[in-house]
């Protein structure tokens, strides 16, 4: 029989057919298609036919932390595997083949060569299992298959028997599965089922079997009555006890469960199935998991659910593991691990097949998911040709299940598959070499053949004869394994290719039992077998002469898996894998030098916004001296950092898919490197000018500005996403959004600030009353800065928002700031009460207060922000402003300025200190304009402005905090973005953050804050309106309430713009009031709009300026004039051309001279190949000429040999 005919008639009897709708040949043209085009790869030059890739699949062999007698792996002679581990440290790991890694439910589920071989072909982790019987089920396909087809006679004639777990815990079974079949058996016209349900009390609450037991029996007589059916609960016991066993650990277990579900023999016979489960739980006594079994009887005590021949058999669990024991003693006509009694004649299926392997069992429901883009399909669509080889027992594993569960062939022009006949009628561990030998020569001839770019191939024995339980046998297999591969190497060397070598499971690593410890078990004094699979990592192997010397394994992924291995082996090929692949273990540091640069470039970035975007966040707090300089530095070090590492985002934007189109640098991964580079620096310095100006910036902008003047250098104007509309509000994406941001944020903002001023003004700031108002009401007010808070920091953090919606989020704040009300209440108001008591006499003790010490000042006309100060007035009924160096105390640099300026003249030390012992505050008597603006500012009592001080502290946290959960990694988007592309090579839209990556972005905003915050702290608190405790908490708190609802409806926020645009509404109102000080200009400005429109145009100026300096040094990388490699190669291999054309004309001659047909022969190929490579675009060609010409000096030099013969 033919490869293909016999892959088709292998496939189609395993997995059946009914996949309609996915034609195989709607998937082979598919294949063909340009949608499967691979894209070259930057740093790995393309494999070729006289270079190809191999990758080798060592099955069973795994990794064990066990290196004693019962490992086989280690106690074999391997050393070719371990001059592999040994040569190479960073071209050797292993990886996870168990578990979730490779789609199944647990971690504590074992690997298996099915699963294996469909993560490593398909490149993502695919669900296996209930996912694939639910659409079964739901669509009604099962039935249209053949495993249905094979029952559905019996099932019909006879009696239908389920077995399986009681259960809705998903982990094997679930029961709304359970319902479905047997409704949808009952519409196919079965009449009599038989239920045998083990209870769970392990994938659910224990103790509740009697509860499932009870919903069973009455949905079967609800099936019974409905549609006149015989349903009924024929037998059970505990899962742990009966029927479930795994890994051969105890047969008598299954021997159990056989003899109640089959022949209708239990200890316990009842009449009812609930009275059973009742009476042997005790009272609760025994765990639902150790039930006894037991059997179901009629009136005259025969068994209701006994199986006979002529009856259908499904067991209904999807998951393997501990089904497959069960399926043995069902399907195996020669089953010896028991004493059967009777095997009746029956047809079984199980709702899965449970081992690929053992082909067991032989008929099932449901096939295992068609995976869609499969490796081979882009493979293929990309024009390689492939070689696959291994014997009878795995073929299918490195053809059907590598292809994605597709059998044959999807392109037979470009595919070959090559089966070597495994050993039959004798058991493999009495001939452990199998056919690796005739695998290892069968694919080192397709190696050296020239024909194909990528061959793989498995070797069988470790697993197969691992699971004989023969330790000296599969010592003996792992030996040979090594030796074969090493051939297989050397064929590699020979030819010049690649290799990858992996495993798709563990065994033959570990062949005994082991307790808890890890230590062996032994059983009347000999040691328990292990002939299963096993939870160990496998190894994973690169080389070969022809993969470039900076390719090594990256450092990143250490919880990788098989999955992994896809768009590994897809790089090593020559191409960039498919973003939705899970990422390649390796990495080809090329652009190391990009990426040193781009850390430095981040710290000023980090820096910059320090500068700038987290000191405008604090400008509020500071300048209504909630905070001091010093303690902003400290909340923001700690909450920033905070923020990043325990909230901040584990995934970054790297770039915004809706500013640039990333799909413009997929092949120019080196051009992305360098223009994020560019937008490093273009940022950094943007922000660090906008503070010189003190220019309040949105750092998100300027790194888009950044993006977009790189984007526009290298990939045109077009690659810019100007504006696009989108189904869902606020229906516009794209750079207009930026632009409507700009009057958006500043004017929501600023509503929301009037408003909430202009209810804490009326409500408490305005009344006689007002300190005891505002101690009534702080556990209001504290309910709503903690819920603002509490939704701001989830609803910006992105770990946590991924899994919250914002109902869930609501209920979670409600409850946070109920609990923070009851604490105000009960706690904070005498707290908050004797510290404002103590604040006030301490400003009584260091005569702040005219009234107190006797006499008034000069003025007496309000705070006194210096000593200078005379703009203010006492307003009728109020108690006077303290003064700046009655709170800041006599150490202040106010009071001492020689010492001032003593600091600025270190500079190393002036530098860091210059900003957290700068008083913003004494611009008021410098600058006369904010003299009257603050002069003209309404002044309330001073102790009710004490007691906000403390809400104004935990709001500016909160922000804080929240910035650094969001907006920290969204402004190293770029680094993210270069360190992706170093890593991996691949440009993708999301990156991985590290956390050191983090904290770079953490240190950076400290010191920027540090060092040169106190500019835009300056402008923001102080220049612009009059900031008190009370203003300051409305600014923050409606900032925070603006963001929360701009994110919740997409519309587009800034949270600088929107601190600025609560500073300017509650400005306006001050503007607008009718309430003055005593002595103050009735004309005077309470708002400065000058620098409102200063600030407005500074945002425009962000993306342009941004955009035109990342342009600029964009361009001047990539359109610089130089001298490429490739144009040395390509002279090289023309010049090459040259001289074999030269050679070839005369050996014309020379043959024509010597009638020598033979090397006339040779003379006309040298021409030809030559002549062939001359193509208009030598760039793009010239390593085929190169290659073409080797061949050609190749054949002249055969030619020469044979004619001197």
């Amino acid at each position: 029989m033919s490869d293909e005919a016999h892959r088709a008639t292998l496939t189609d009897q395993q997995f059946g057919q009914g996949r309609a709708e996915h034609g195989e040949e709607a998937l082979r043209a598919e294949a063909a298609g340009g949608d499967f085009k691979l894209q070259p790869h930057p740093d790995i030059p393309r494999v070729s036919t006289d270079k190809p890739l191999l990758v080798i699949v060592l099955d069973g062999l795994g990794e064990s932390k066990y290196h004693d007698q019962y490992n086989a792996v280690h106690c074999a002679k391997t050393p070719t595997l371990d001059g592999l581990k040994a040569q190479a440290p960073r071209r050797w790991r292993t990886l996870r083949a168990h578990g979730t890694a490779v789609g199944l439910p647990s971690d504590a589920d074992m690997g298996n060569s099915e699963v294996g071989h469909n993560a490593l072909g398909a490149g993502q982790v695919v669900d296996q299992g209930a996912k694939c019987v639910d659409n079964a089920l739901a669509t009604g396909e099962l039935f249209k298959l053949d495993g249905w087809k094979y029952i559905e006679g019996n099932a019909k004639a006879g009696t239908l028997h389920l077995i399986g777990l009681l259960s809705d815990g998903g982990v094997h079974s679930r029961y709304d599965q359970l319902m479905l079949l047997m409704e949808g058996c009952i519409k196919q016209g079965v009449k009599r089922i038989r239920l045998h349900v083990l209870s769970d009390g392990r994938d659910v609450n224990d103790d509740t079997a009697v509860a499932w037991v009870e919903r069973l029996h009455g949905d079967c007589g609800k099936l019974s009555a409905q549609h006149s059916v015989d349903v009924r609960i024929a037998s059970g016991g505990g899962r742990m006890a009966v029927t479930m066993d795994r890994y051969e650990s105890d047969w008598r277990v299954v021997q159990r469960g056989y003899y109640a579900h089959v022949l209708g023999e239990a200890p316990h016979y009842f009449k009812d199935p609930v009275e059973a489960v009742r009476t042997l739980k005790k009272g609760n006594s025994v765990s639902d998991q150790y039930v006894d079994p037991w059997v179901v009887v009629d009136a005259a005590d025969k068994p209701v659910g006994a199986v006979q021949d002529g009856d259908a058999v499904v067991t209904f669990n999807f998951r393997a593991d501990r089904m497959v024991e069960l399926s043995q003693a069902l399907e195996y006509k020669d089953f010896t691990k028991f004493d059967r009694k009777r095997w009746p004649d029956f047809r079984f299926a199980g709702m899965m097949q449970y081992d690929g392997e053992l082909h067991l069992p032989k008929h099932f429901l449901v096939p295992p998911p068609l995976i869609e883009r499969a490796s081979e399909q882009y493979v293929v669509g990309t024009g390689l040709h492939v070689f696959a080889c291994s014997e009878s027992q795995k073929i299918g594993h490195v053809t059907f299940f590598w292809n994605g569960n597709r059998s044959g062939y999807l392109d037979p022009q470009l595919e070959k598959f090559e089966e070597i006949p495994s050993d039959q009628g004798i058991s493999f561990d009495k001939a452990p070499a199998m056919k690796a030998r005739e695998i290892a020569r069968t694919t080192k001839q397709a190696l050296l053949s020239g024909q194909y770019e990528f061959v793989r191939c498995n070797f069988a024995n470790p697993d197969m004869v691992g699971h004989t339980g023969n330790l000296q046998a599969a010592i003996e297999a792992v030996a040979v394994t090594d030796e074969c591969v090493k051939g297989l190497l050397d064929a590699v060397q020979q030819c010049g290719g690649r290799f990858l070598l992996t495993a798709d499971h563990g065994n033959a690593e570990d062949m005994v039992q082991r307790d808890k410890s890890g230590e062996p078990v032994f059983r009347d004094g000999k040691p328990v077998e292990l002939t299963s699979h096993t939870l160990n990592p496998v190894p994973c192997a690169i080389g070969g002469p022809s993969m470039p010397d900076s390719v090594h394994f990256r450092d990143d992924l250490p919880q990788a898996g098989l999955a992994n291995v896809t768009a590994t082996f897809i790089n090593l090929l020559g191409f960039q894998a498919p973003d939705f692949y899970k990422p390649t273990l390796i990495a080809s540091n090329e652009f190391t030098w990009v990426f040193v640069c781009s850390i430095f470039l981040a710290l000023f970035v980090a820096y910059g916004i320090g500068a700038n975007d987290v000191a405008n966040a604090f400008g509020s707090s500071v300048g209504a001296k909630a905070l001091t300089m010093k303690q902003a530095i400290v909340v923001a070090a700690i909450c920033e950092f905070g923020g990043a590492v325990l909230l901040g985002a584990g995934v970054t934007s790297t770039i915004r898919s809706n500013i640039a189109n990333l799909n413009d640098y997929k092949n120019k991964p080196d051009l992305y490197m360098y223009g994020m580079l560019c937008a490093l620096l273009a940022t950094g310095i943007w922000l660090i000018v906008a503070s010189y100006f003190e220019l309040p910036v949105s750092t998100t902008h300027s790194i888009v500005g950044s993006v977009i003047g790189m984007s526009m250098v290298a990939a045109g104007a077009s690659s810019v996403v100007w504006s696009k509309s989108k189904d869902s509000f606020p229906y516009l994406e794209g750079v207009s959004v930026i632009v409507i941001s700009w009057f958006t944020s500043p004017l929501l903002a600023g509503i929301c600030g009037a408003i909430l001023f202009l209810f804490t003004r009326h409500a408490v700031l305005r009344r006689k009353n007002s300190y005891v108002l505002s101690l009534w009401m702080l556990p209001l007010f504290t309910f709503l800065t903690v819920w603002i808070g509490c939704f701001y920091i989830i609803q910006k953090g992105p770990k946590l928002s991924e899994k919250v919606d914002n109902a869930k989020n609501a209920w979670i704040s409600t409850c946070f700031a109920a609990g923070g009300a009851l604490i105000a209440g009960l706690v904070g108001v005498p707290l908050i009460k004797r510290q404002v008591t103590r604040d006030w006499d301490e400003l009584c003790k260091a005569e702040v207060i005219p009234e107190l010490r006797g006499a008034a000042t000069e003025t007496g006309k309000g705070m006194k922000d210096s000593d200078s100060d005379s703009g203010s007035a006492n307003a009728p009924g109020t108690t006077p402003e303290p003064s700046a160096e009655g709170v800041v105390g006599a150490g202040h640099p106010e009071r001492t300025p020689a010492a001032l300026r003593d600091l600025r003249k270190s500079k190393i030390w002036g530098a860091v200190t210059k900003s957290s012992n700068f008083n913003i505050h004494e611009v008021i008597s410098e600058d006369e304009k904010v003299h009257d603006l603050h002069a003209n500012g309404e002044q309330f009592d001073k102790k009710t402005e004490l007691s906000f001080k403390y809400l104004q502290v935990f709001t500016a946290m909160c922000n804080s905090f929240a910035h650094g959960s969001n907006d920290v990694a969204n402004a190293i988007g770029p680094f993210a973005g270069i360190y992706a592309v170093w890593q991996c090579t691949c440009v993708n839209s999301k990156s991985d953050v590290p956390v050191w990556i983090l904290v770079i972005g953490g240190v950076g905003i400290v010191l920027g804050l540090a060092t040169y915050g106190y500019k835009i702290m300056r402008v923001l608190g102080v220049k612009m309106t009059k900031l008190t405790n009370s203003r300051g908490y409305c600014v923050e708190l409606a900032a925070a309430a603006v963001i929360i609802v701009g994110s919740r409806y997409g519309l587009p926020l800034s949270t600088t713009h929107c601190m600025v645009g609560a500073v300017t509404g509650i400005g306006i109102v001050e503007a607008v009031s009718g309430h003055r000080p005593e002595g103050a200009n009735a004309n005077g400005r309470a708002f400065n709009w000058v620098l409102l429109i200063k600030f407005f145009c500074g945002w425009v100026a962000t993306l342009v300026v941004a955009g035109l300096t990342s342009a600029a040094f964009t361009a001047q990388g990539v359109y610089a004039p130089f001298k490429t490699d490739t144009d040395q190669r390509v002279q090289d291999s023309l010049s090459l051309n040259t001289t074999a054309n030269a050679i070839a004309n005369n050996l014309t001659s020379f043959a024509a001279t010597s009638n020598n047909v033979a090397l006339s022969q040779a003379a006309t190929i040298i021409a030809q190949a030559c002549n062939s490579t001359m193509v208009p675009t030598p760039p793009t060609t010239f390593d085929a000429i190169s290659a073409c010409v080797n061949t050609a000096m190749v054949t002249l030099n055969n030619t020469l040999i044979a004619g001197s013969a």
